[in-house]
């Protein structure tokens, strides 16, 4: 940043002049773009901070900030009939005419009706068709059967509840996600790889300790136990590198390190918990609902008798002298949201400890043991994470609280109610919340957080609504 002010400065200083750093509002398709975080950097530069999106809508002063507008292209003989079209669309323009009524736009063979009609539709404060609002035909099967019908996974009902749009593409059309071929995918690990590689890992050794039921609970690892992982992990680089996943050899070199490192702290922690509770690993990668080895699944019965059905595979369970832990692991950073039943399960976009415990609670009763008690935690598991744990004890608070938000999620679907919901936009990655990792990220408008803030008042995103409802910092 600093190199990148003095080569404006010394610019500046050569003529005696300023210099005028410009970005456009718009792409070459006429897609919104958001300014760079160097531009954001220069108007910074005296102490005022200033967002990506205010400086983009203009919803923000500065005096070194200037908007201006597109320059009228001049007349002459268009060249082709494309060239024709668009000086006759912008004469229209000009003159004030809507050009939803000229000929251009009535021809059904051109895109130019249907396109204003969808720009104009997403510029509106209604939640229409063109972005997630499909109840005029909530009553073909794809929607009207909610989530009844096939077993759901705690994932798929988050992914209703963070972002209903993702939803609607991913689990009722089954729309097959843009692969991404970015650079950077190619240069290291895909975040994705590098969790199931952890996650892998993990599995195997305590899937040993479980099966060897050593160390006792409070003995450290010690060397054998740091070896045995280490080998484990070993095995899984290389079948990761035969996959060609791993990136660029040095840079995959520092990361290996980095997850040896962190496996190797992993362990100390384990150790000391395991000590402090009694633990003894159990049960990995346990299914439930998945077949007749499985766990039984978990079943909601919704208020109109329907029911759904519940299933998934718990990462590690637990166990003590009557009770349970479920480890769900994270291999990103922190999401630093405590999950409980006041909070709804962080309105819905956390149901996977309260899933998992149910999972527990159900079994044990159908197996006509007392209900246990099951405490259930997030391990952010890597240095990223900074090891921290995110738990919560279910009970029948948790049991209440996930009834009550697949009831939500299953009338939102039912109601046809699928909005984009990207989230709060983050200037350092250049994306939304919602959105960075999203696979149909490039289906949504480029303004998807100011046309999202202008229709948050619709009636029709009432079930969305309801469920984040309580929910402090959330926006539509």
């Amino acid at each position: 940043a600093q190199s990148r002010r003095d080569w404006l400065s010394a610019l500046a200083a050569g003529d005696g002049g300023d210099v005028v750093v410009s970005a456009p509002a718009t792409d070459s398709e006429g897609r919104a773009v958001y300014p760079s975080p160097w531009l954001l950097e220069l108007l910074a530069g005296d102490g005022t901070s200033l967002s990506a999106t205010a400086v983009r809508t203009g919803t923000v002063t500065h005096l070194r900030l200037h908007r201006v507008g597109g320059v009228p292209s001049g007349g002459g003989t268009p060249l082709h009939v494309g060239e024709r079209r668009e000086q006759d669309a912008a004469a229209a323009h000009r003159a004030g005419v809507n050009l939803a009524h000229t000929a251009l736009a009535q021809r059904d063979d051109l895109p130019l009706g249907r396109a204003l009609e969808t720009v104009r539709a997403r510029r509106s404060d209604r939640l229409t068709e063109f972005d997630g609002n499909v109840a005029a035909v909530a009553g073909l099967p794809l929607i009207a059967h909610g989530l009844t019908g096939s077993g759901q996974s705690a994932t798929g009902i988050q992914s209703w509840a963070a972002c209903p749009f993702h939803f609607f593409m991913g689990r009722v059309l089954w729309v097959a996600g843009t692969e991404d071929v970015e650079d950077e995918r190619w240069w290291q690990i895909d975040a994705a790889e590098r969790g199931s590689l952890i996650h892998k890992i993990l599995e195997r050794f305590f899937g040993d300790v479980a099966a060897s039921g050593r160390p006792e609970p409070g003995v450290a690892y010690g060397p054998e136990g740091v070896g045995r992982i280490e080998a484990i992990a070993v095995e899984e680089f290389e079948g990761a590198a035969a996959r060609g996943v791993i990136g660029h050899p040095l840079v995959w070199e520092n990361q290996r390190a980095v997850i040896l490192a962190d496996l190797r702290t992993l362990l100390r922690l384990d150790a000391e918990q395991r000590g402090a509770g009694g633990w003894r690993p159990a049960h990995l990668e346990q299914g439930f609902g998945m077949g007749e080895a499985a766990w039984l699944p978990v079943t909601v019965t919704l208020p109109d008798g329907r029911t759904v059905v519940l299933r998934g595979y718990i990462d590690r369970v637990d166990r003590a002298e009557g009770a349970f832990r479920v480890i769900d692991y994270k291999s990103g950073r922190d999401s630093k949201t405590e999950v409980s039943a006041a909070n709804r399960l962080d309105g819905g976009r956390a149901v996977q400890l309260a899933l998992y415990a149910r999972a527990i609670r159900d079994q044990e009763r159908a197996e006509g043991r007392p209900v246990p008690v099951v405490s259930a935690l997030y391990w952010f598991c890597t240095t990223r994470g900074n090891f921290r744990q995110r738990q919560m004890v279910a009970g029948d608070d948790t049991d209440a609280a996930l009834d009550d938000v697949v009831e939500g999620i299953d009338a939102g679907v039912r109601a046809g109610c699928f909005p984009q919901v990207p989230g709060a936009y983050q200037d350092f990655f250049g994306s939304w919340e919602n959105c960075s990792f999203c696979e149909y990220d490039g289906l949504c408008p480029a303004g998807r957080d100011v046309l999202a803030e202008t229709k948050s008042g619709d009636p029709a995103l009432a079930p969305h609504r309801a469920l984040q409802a309580d929910q402090p910092g959330d926006e539509q």
